[in-house]
Parts: C-alpha cells; structure tokens; sequence
C-alpha cells in the first residue's frame, strides 16, 4: 500500500472523530481498538494501519492519539471555541493543519447527505449500555451499523456532525469508510482519571500548512 494512501487514511479518520463534552465523564480517557474488515488477505497493508485511538478529554479540551508503523497522527482541540489543531508525522516530517468555527462549517457543507435509523436490541459496551442505529450515506451501498450510549453526552463537529446526525449519545462502536476501506472503531475502555493540561498544549517542531498544501504535498508519496 502506497504511503500516501495510509497517510490520507490517517487525516481523514481523524477529521470524522467528534469533539466531545461529557456529562459522565468531565476528565478521562477513551481507548478504542481499531479493525479494517476486508483486509485480512493483505497482511502487510493491515500492519502499517493504526490499531488503536485514544481520546483524552478535560473540560472542554480534548485529544485524539493515533499512531501506527508509518504515520502518527493527533488532533488537539476545544469543543467550545471549535478551534482544533491535527498535527501528523510520517517518516521524520512533522505537520500540522489548524482549523476553527468557519473551517468546521465549511467540512459539514461538503459532505455527503445522511440519513439515521434506530434499530431493536441493545448491548454493553464497557459497562454502558448501547443503543443500536443504522446510518446511511447518500452515495455509500453499505449502511454503517452504529452502538451508542445515552449515558454520555457529546456535541459533534465537523464531518461527524454531519454523518451521524441524529445520534443522541456517545458513540460506543461504528465505523467508518474513507476511500474504500472500512475503518471499525470500538470502545475497549473507558476510565475517569486525572488529566494534566500540558497534554493539551501544542508540541514545537510541526510545520503549519493547509488542508490543500499537505494534499498536495502527498502527491509524490509511494
């Protein structure tokens, strides 16, 4: 698999995460584990992919940690302001695109009409119990089956907002398709502990570039 294509993967994954504000759980973390169904016949593809996500929140702060053998990506961000930072780095190269308010409105205007239905029956995942829905993505044949709780509240940004519209609670277990491959995130923790803010804090060493440039930028990627 060409490194652009784990790369774009990566940005694009991230940028469907939501930006939370929890009424259980003001200051913890969130671990899920992550699956790509369908890749099973390509072992050394499924080994360059990310395996696991962890969301940190405090507040109204939160991050987002996805590393894997070929690219690391965080997101850094305030579910207040909507103001967020994705910071990514793939072999020694460090980036980072920042976005706000109007960069948010902007994703949700671009994507794709959805549409969400509850289904019967429930599950527990972590201890929480699940809700089933069933989202549909105008010009996506699979449906994409979600679990969430109503026991945490969250407030969605960007292109999630948008794709799971209608979902009211804390998504528990879904998944996601983002060029062709199916990306299965489920929660496999999720505990309230103390959180020190320079989590938060941007590290140095990141060049600043747009949505655009780093696309381009990936153009010559193998």
């Amino acid at each position: 698999m060409k490194l652009k294509k784990i790369a774009i993967l990566a940005t694009l994954a991230l940028g469907l995460i939501y930006s939370t504000s929890f009424a259980q759980l003001a200051e913890g973390k969130i671990v899920y584990e992550l699956n790509f169904p369908g890749m099973e016949d390509n072992p050394q593809m499924a080994a360059m992919m990310p395996t696991e996500m962890t969301l940190t929140l405090k507040n109204n702060q939160y991050r987002m940690d996805m590393p894997s053998q070929m690219v690391s990506t965080i997101v850094i961000g305030d579910s207040k302001t909507k103001a967020s930072t994705r910071l990514m780095e793939m072999m020694g190269r460090k980036t980072m695109i920042k976005s706000n308010e109007a960069d948010d409105a902007k994703e949700i205007a671009a994507m794709p009409k959805s549409s969400m239905k509850l289904l019967d029956g429930t599950k527990t995942i972590c201890g929480y119990t699940c809700k089933k829905a069933e989202i549909t993505v105008e010009g996506q044949t699979d449906k994409i089956t979600v679990w969430y709780t109503p026991d945490i509240t969250y407030s969605n940004s960007g292109a999630a907002r948008a794709m799971f519209k209608g979902i009211e609670g804390f998504l528990m277990d879904y998944s996601m398709i983002q060029k062709g491959i199916t990306i299965h995130f489920v929660a496999k923790s999720v505990k309230a502990e103390k959180v020190d803010d320079s989590v938060f804090i941007l590290p140095t060493g990141y060049t600043e570039m747009t949505q655009e440039q780093m696309m381009k930028s990936m153009g010559g990627m193998h």
